[in-house]
């Protein structure tokens, strides 16, 4: 059986490894829902326990699409590049219409759109650049949203209102 990355050359192939390992090592320390405890500045985005599993779950989709994209560019494999960046953009159906979103601050909305039009960007230059480096380097700049989103921004349950 070939291994994915035998066809790209020493410099493609470690920024491949450097980038999936710099990924997950920041999306592992990033993602943890943490109560407000006096040390973690992050504005607090308060979440209904379904509401909170959503977003965590949406967090973990676009972690598992970002693995395939990489996967897919150690393949040269710029169809499966783009079939899995539009499966993060706003095409998906899905988002326009979500609950959740309401109870989401402004900003980390835009943040979220802005994101999620990167990789229907990223999903069309695939498909008309085919460039390893030019993909890389989007899916870099998108990285650098998640980064910014997950250091602004941490999510926590909300303690329910009690009617007396």
């Amino acid at each position: 059986m070939k291994k994915p990355t035998q066809h790209l050359n020493s410099d493609n192939h470690f920024l491949l490894k450097a980038l999936t390992s710099a990924f997950s090592i920041a999306l592992c320390l990033s993602i943890s829902v943490s109560k407000a405890d006096g040390f973690d500045q992050r504005q607090a985005i308060p979440l209904t326990p379904e509401h909170q599993a959503q977003i965590l779950k949406n967090m973990r989709q676009m972690q598992g699409g970002v693995q395939q994209i990489i996967l897919a560019l150690a393949e040269n494999d710029f169809q499966a590049v783009a079939k899995h960046a539009e499966t993060l953009g706003m095409k998906d159906e899905k988002r326009a219409h979500n609950p959740l979103h309401q109870a989401l601050p402004t900003t980390f909305k835009k943040m979220g759109k802005s994101l999620h039009m990167g990789f229907d960007q990223l999903a069309s230059d695939a498909l008309t650049i085919n460039k390893t480096e030019h993909t890389l380097q989007q899916l870099g700049q998108l990285m650098d949203k998640c980064q910014v989103c997950h250091a602004v921004y941490r999510v926590e349950k909300s303690v329910p209102v009690q009617n007396n």
